[in-house]
């Protein structure tokens, strides 16, 4: 091994010269430049062997490598001696430059000839160094103190240690770590540059910028700053509340643990975040993008394009934008907005307030006590409070031609503007189709079902509970089903059933039909000519206003005609039956009926035991 001073002859002429004896009495004093050649020859040492050059420094030294025009390497400017000899560049296989304890500058960034082009390892020592690598795939270690390293071109390792050390990968696939040492917590700045760059912050608050190529970026512990830019990057903030940028690219973004605020970009492409555990801030941007909350109170926005967005555990709020967005809240009490386009919301399990904005949506309050919304322009919505559990279900369809489901439990459903389809499902729901020409079946459980504007078609459901329906304005067609049911027309030529039961049913104004079915019912006709049939039952039933058709049907009736000419048949069944004002038509049918006449009347006893007054 040839193991030589740096400035070994020089020095030995100084020491020369330093010890003669001076005419006149006059000692000569070392110039600056002297002073520091001296220094240097001291505390920088230099060993070539094998094709390896090591240098180091044992003081607080500038070392800057390179070579000149002859191909030789230089150190500070001169010609690099080691064993007497020059060292060609050509010759150097690796070089290793080792600073010493104080703050060392080492520059190996004049390794740049072709002759020179080098993999370097560069450890900067204890003190602030500043380390710069050459063209090659370069090691460089910052020591315990604050340093700052420069891989250059090539592809690098650049490892901080311990302290807040500043880190630039430079050109080419670096490797960059803020805390390379275990247990140490420094607040790093890590920039890749241009490559594929692997950056990890370890401890403490970093600052990580990825550059313009496919970067993987990792906070580690600590409240971090992440920033992709250009390319496919991986973002992982880890530990803390940490703010992560994925910008231009197809990104992916993770919070880790902690309360983290995630951009997937302003870009078109697509990404996809992860909150992870804590109380995070989601926000797409533009481009099909996935969003998950994780657990925690997230706040998600989907922005621009067509999102997929997962609340996850906790009280989420989640907001698709503009596009055709999927939208879950998971567990928990959900807002969810749909925004802009064809929405498909969920809220899941909890009590969840869902607003599917504009565009035919379908919007599912999931188990809970939900409150869903359509939206209020023109689209068809469809609305279903229950997709697999109990809640009680508030729905407003908007003012398109709106499906609304309410499910299991107590709903309120409102079909707004719009022909709407409105089901109740079980539970006692309440129904409105609002404007519009809507079909509304409250199913099981005693409902309250209302048309509203519009000819309407009601159903009370098939069960034996008792519904009431309310044809409101419109021609409407009412059927009560099983159970004692209240049927109301409204104005309109209605139409109402009441099946089996022992209903009430109100013609209101309009030419109506009304018919009883089985039981004993409760009809009245109203204004106009009505045609009422009482069907199987002890059925009461009083025409109102206008000349209207009464028939008793079996069983003991009792019918009334009102005002009007009327036409009444008692039908089978021992019926009390009184034409009322007007020049009636009556006719007891089967059976001992009582009939009663203002003497204006036709009066048929069909039956053999029929009396008349």
């Amino acid at each position: 091994m040839l193991k030589a001073n740096f400035w070994k002859q020089w020095t030995s002429k100084v020491r020369k010269s330093g010890s003669r004896r001076r005419k006149n009495g006059t000692r000569m004093i070392p110039t600056h430049a002297e002073r520091y050649e001296v220094r240097c020859c001291l505390s920088i040492t230099s060993v070539f062997n094998a094709g390896a050059l090591t240098i180091t420094s044992n003081g607080a030294d500038a070392i800057a490598v390179g070579a000149n025009g002859n191909g030789k390497v230089t150190l500070n400017g001169s010609v690099l001696t080691a064993g007497g000899g020059t060292v060609s560049a050509n010759a150097v296989q690796t070089l290793s430059v080792t600073g010493g304890a104080g703050n060392n500058t080492i520059d190996l960034s004049g390794v740049n000839a072709t002759a020179c082009k080098l993999d370097d390892s560069i450890i900067g020592g204890a003190g602030k160094d500043t380390l710069n690598g050459g063209l090659g795939d370069d090691t460089l270690l910052g020591g315990l103190d604050i340093d700052v390293l420069n891989g250059g071109a090539g592809d690098d390792s650049l490892n901080g240690q311990e302290s807040s050390d500043s880190l630039n990968g430079g050109i080419g696939n670096d490797s960059l770590s803020g805390d390379s040492t275990t247990g140490a917590v420094g607040n790093d700045t890590l920039v890749g540059g241009s490559g594929n760059d692997t950056e990890l912050g370890g401890g403490g608050n970093d600052s990580l910028v990825g550059g313009g190529d496919n970067d993987s970026l990792d906070g580690g512990d600590g409240n971090d700053s992440l920033q992709g830019s250009a390319g496919s990057d991986q973002l992982n903030g880890g530990f803390g509340n940490d703010v992560e940028d994925g910008e231009a690219g197809s990104d992916t973004v993770t919070g880790g643990a902690g309360n983290d605020q995630l951009k997937g970009g302003a870009d078109a492409s697509n990404d996809s975040l992860d909150g992870g555990n804590g109380t995070d801030n989601l926000d797409g941007g533009a481009g099909d993008d996935s969003l998950d909350g994780g657990s925690g109170n997230d706040n998600e926005t989907g922005g621009l394009g067509n999102d997929s967005i997962l609340g996850g555990a906790g009280f989420d709020t989640l907001n698709g934008g503009d596009g055709n967005d999927f939208e879950d809240g998971g567990s928990g009490n959900d807002s969810l907005i749909g925004g802009n386009g064809t929405d498909d919301l969920n809220g899941g399990v909890g009590d969840d307030q869902e607003d599917g904005g504009a565009g035919a949506d379908t919007v599912s309050g999931g188990s809970g006590n939900d409150n869903l919304t359509g939206g209020t322009d023109a689209s068809n919505d469809s609305l279903n409070g229950l997709d697999g559990g109990v809640g009680d279900d508030s729905m407003l369809g908007g003012s398109g031609l709106d499906t609304l489901n309410g499910g299991d439990g107590n709903d309120a459903e409102d079909g707004g503007a719009g022909d709407d389809s409105l089901l109740g499902g079980a539970g006692t729901d309440n129904l409105n189709g609002g404007d519009g020409n809507d079909s509304e079946d409250g199913e099981d459980g005693a409902d309250t079902v209302s048309g509203g504007t519009g000819d309407d078609n009601l159903t009370g459901g098939s069960d034996t509970s008792d519904d009431v329906l309310n044809g409101d304005d419109g021609n409407d067609n009412l059927d009560g089903g099983a159970g004692d049911d209240s049927l109301d027309g409204g104005a309109g030529d209605d139409s109402a059933i009441g099946a089996s039961g022992d209903d009430s049913i109100l013609g209101g104004a309009g030419f109506d039909t009304l018919d009883g079915g089985d039981g004993s019912d409760q009809m009245d006709g109203g204004a106009d000519d009505d045609k009422l049939d009482g069907g199987i039952g002890d059925d009461s039933m009083d025409g109102g206003d206008g000349s209207d058709d009464l028939q008793g049907g079996d069983g003991n009736d009792t019918t009334t005609g009102g005002l009007g000419d009327d036409i009444l048949y008692g039908g089978a069944g021992d019926d009390s039956i009184d034409g009322g004002d007007g020049a009636d038509d009556v006719v007891g049918g089967d059976g001992t009926d009582d009939i009663s006449s203002d003497g204006e009347d036709t009066v048929e006893e069909e039956g053999p035991d029929s009396e008349g007054d």
